[in-house]
């Protein structure tokens, strides 16, 4: 079945892209939450002035995105763990712990999904963490492990 995309999903498609769908997936998950609409003609049409509009939209995030990121990127970030006599913690820092200390400290509300981490912090010292703000706008954050007195 086709559809026209209405926000980007990774792996299937992009804002205002027409994918091929499962009836399925439209109907319990793209539908749902708004992330899609069935491929009509009197979508289609609509369609071009909705990209219109989008581009316009996406350039103004972009750059509103971008002097976040250089906020962001200005800091470093201290996160205080208990950890074992080794440096080794107890458990890991995820993610939501990582949006947690961005927003104390900037007072900017990143989503945790947003955080890429490419392998989970179990030690204590420096660590690098990619923020992928937006498709064209990622930083690496310097993060900061110390152990709980």
């Amino acid at each position: 079945m086709k559809v026209i995309m209405t926000s980007d999903v990774e792996k299937l498609g992009n804002r205002g892209e027409i994918v091929e769908v499962a009836k399925g997936y439209f109907n319990n998950y793209l539908l749902p939450n708004k992330m899609a609409l069935l491929a009509t003609k009197s979508n289609l049409k609509n369609l071009d002035a909705t990209i219109k509009n989008a581009i316009l939209r996406d350039k103004k995030q972009k750059t509103n995105i971008e002097e976040i990121a250089k906020t962001l990127k200005a800091k470093d970030y201290i996160l205080k763990a208990k950890c074992g006599p080794s440096g080794k913690l107890f458990g890991s820092i995820t993610s939501a712990d990582i949006a947690k200390i961005i927003r104390s400290n900037t007072k900017i509300d990143v989503d945790k999904r947003k955080i890429v981490m490419v392998d989970s912090i179990k030690t204590i010292g420096d660590h690098e963490v990619a923020l992928k703000l937006h498709p064209e706008v990622e930083i690496n954050l310097k993060l900061v492990v110390e152990a709980e007195a």
